[in-house]
């Protein structure tokens, strides 16, 4: 099985790309946070809102971005379906797995993120 591909400023903090400089080669062009995630899809009805809304207050700060606004809304339209219902549906309930993880919201996944705090600037700035 192949080793997780860690995030890009993992390994500027760590010094790995100083001894293996060909690591970053492939991610030179790596995309950057593009902004606040912004105000909830007009589309969305009162319950997904409602979703909407507490998947950005549980979020960790720094971490959601404007090119994430559709899984959000995903995750938010299918948190609502969940919850419209007292039927099990194990496919929704992996979807939300899914989706939660693509967000690092989980246990495994947040171990993962790296997330730069609004205030704090990176030391490693001026190389970007």
């Amino acid at each position: 099985m192949p080793n997780i591909r860690k995030p890009t400023n993992v390994l500027k903090l760590n010094g790995s790309l100083k001894h293996n400089a060909g690591r970053l080669a492939d991610r030179k062009n790596e995309p950057a946070h593009n902004g606040e995630i912004g105000n909830a899809p007009e589309s969305l009805t009162p319950e997904e809102l409602e979703c909407w809304n507490y998947i950005i207050e549980i979020s960790y700060p720094g971490v959601l971005c404007y090119a994430d606004r559709i899984v959000v809304e995903a995750l938010a339209r299918t948190l609502a379906l969940s919850r419209s219902t007292t039927e099990i549906d194990i496919k929704v309930f992996a979807r939300i797995e899914s989706l939660l993880g693509k967000l690092g919201m989980t246990p495994s996944d947040r171990s993962r993120v790296q997330a730069k705090k609004k205030d704090e600037q990176s030391p490693y700035q001026e190389f970007a």
